[in-house]
């Protein structure tokens, strides 16, 4: 993917108007990160934002061969000292695909299932053969009578390209339009706590991750334990924490007092704790199974996200 060119930005300096800029950014501007393309600008766009909190970010990259069919890349973005820091906050910047009729979304859960995306790609399906079937009806008639360089082969080509590059960007399934809470609103917070933890300088490293694919492969996760190796920094993994739902962490270490009353603390599993970290931290609501359900489609305040930046800041300390 390559390093993105650095987008000109002036960050406000008051805390309520920069945040709602944050919620506008990345939840609306920059709201969908499925495509390439649409990875590379919230990259350039993040990295920005981290340099105006004072740290140098770095970009990690990685190739992975996808179920034979060709190499794709995935890139994480990180923010600190990551190979020396204390205190590691890790959150995933992807965004989820449509999926007809909609499942729902849980917190910590990375990977897809195929039916989840099969509408979505009928649909595509469907689009493609809409436009293959006007090319060869009306568009290859003009051409073999008249020669590529008439009308109707700019009519070939004017429908050719932007199908072929439709089928190509959305290959695996339609992106998601609102992704405001997930996971749009982690981003939002943690942009707002490395702010903050400049500002009061809590004494202990500091670093986040970004990583990728947390909606699919979770091959992010796997990139980000591959660079720290045998070291132990705190880890602290962040999913749809801007949802109207009560805060919740999975943990199995001692929590802030600050977070008594605010924060419902659950144990964590074994496999989970190697996946994503030593806390788990969402918003939702327990569905008594053990899961934690988001409501997607809650609104994002500025308040809120100020509130859990709070709540995130005592483990920084």
């Amino acid at each position: 993917m390559g390093i993105p060119e650095r987008q000109a930005y002036v960050e406000p300096e008051d805390r309520d108007t920069r945040v709602g800029d944050l919620i506008l950014r990345y939840g609306v501007i920059l709201g969908r990160r499925c495509t390439r393309g649409q990875k590379k600008r919230f990259l350039a766009a993040a990295a920005r934002q981290f340099e105006l909190c004072g740290y140098g970010p770095s970009l990690d990259e990685d190739s992975h061969v996808v179920r034979g069919a060709g190499s794709k890349r995935f890139v994480n973005l990180y923010a600190g000292d990551v190979d020396h820091a204390d205190v590691l906050f890790i959150t995933y910047y992807d965004t989820p695909g449509l999926t007809l009729p909609d499942r729902g979304s849980k917190a910590f859960q990375t990977g897809f299932r195929p039916q989840d995306v099969l509408v979505s790609s009928l649909l595509l399906g469907v689009t493609a053969l809409a436009g293959a079937l006007l090319i060869y009806r009306f568009a290859l008639p003009l051409v073999f009578s008249a020669g590529i360089l008439s009308l109707g082969g700019l009519l070939f080509v004017a429908l050719c390209v932007p199908l072929l590059a439709f089928v190509t960007g959305f290959r695996e399934g339609l992106p998601r339009w609102n992704n405001r809470v997930r996971n749009s609103s982690s981003l939002a917070v943690l942009f707002d706590l490395a702010r903050q933890v400049r500002d009061e300088a809590s004494g202990k490293k500091v670093a986040f991750a970004f990583v990728d694919e947390g909606c699919r492969s979770g091959r992010g996760l796997e990139m980000l334990r591959r660079r720290l190796g045998r070291r132990r920094p705190r880890r602290i993994y962040v999913d749809s924490l801007g949802s109207d739902g009560d805060p919740i962490c999975l943990t199995n270490l001692r929590c802030p007092p600050e977070w008594e009353d605010r924060v419902a603390v659950r144990r964590l599993g074994t496999e989970k704790r190697k996946q994503y970290g030593d806390y788990l931290v969402c918003a939702g609501k327990e569905d008594g199974t053990g899961e934690i359900v988001i409501d997607t489609s809650s609104e994002v305040g500025t308040q809120r996200v100020i509130d859990r930046s709070s709540l995130l800041m005592a483990l920084a300390q």
